[in-house]
């Protein structure tokens, strides 16, 4: 997500410029010092977790489709995965995130790269729960409508209504 937000321009620069040496002083609070900040705390706590794996080269999926597989990657190619940690191992499954890079709509690397956070506020249903009664909130985006892809997005429009965006 750091590349993306710095590569694409989505936020102002940090006021001692992207991937400093020197950490982003208290004073310095703009989006860009706060996105340093972040980076730098994700990659001390993701540094700790990468060093327990046991293989840092295996990727464990699924051979079920009950259990959300199975998993095929082309080789060559370059993804964005959601992977797990657990028991010093790292693995996917087709519940999660998986969408090859170079098609990646730029409604879903907006959203990566920060636009789902200022979202958080917006509820989508499950799949499996019941239609919802009643009339609509400004916090719901309900059933996506039919055209709507696992890339679009649940956010608020202009008016601050959540609404489902990229179908």
């Amino acid at each position: 997500m750091y590349k993306i937000i710095r590569n694409l321009n989505l936020v102002p620069s940090p006021t001692q410029g992207w991937d400093s040496p020197t950490p982003p002083l208290s004073t310095e609070i703009t989006e860009g010092d706060d996105i340093e900040r972040i980076r730098r705390i994700r990659n001390e706590l993701g540094k700790m977790e990468y060093d327990k794996l046991s293989d840092k080269k295996t990727l464990e999926t699924p051979i079920s489709t009950g259990a959300c597989g199975p998993v095929v990657l082309t080789v060559g190619s370059s993804y964005i995965l959601s992977v797990s940690l657990y028991a010093g191992k790292m693995s996917h499954n087709l519940c999660g995130l998986q969408v090859e890079a170079k098609k990646a709509s730029q409604v879903l690397l907006q959203g990566l790269a920060g636009k789902y956070k200022d979202n958080c506020g917006c509820e989508m249903p499950y799949a499996f729960d019941p239609p919802p009664t009643g009339p609509q909130t400004r916090n719901q985006c309900r059933n996506s409508p039919p055209g709507c892809s696992y890339q679009s997005l649940c956010s608020r429009d202009g008016y601050g209504r959540c609404k489902w965006q990229g179908c």
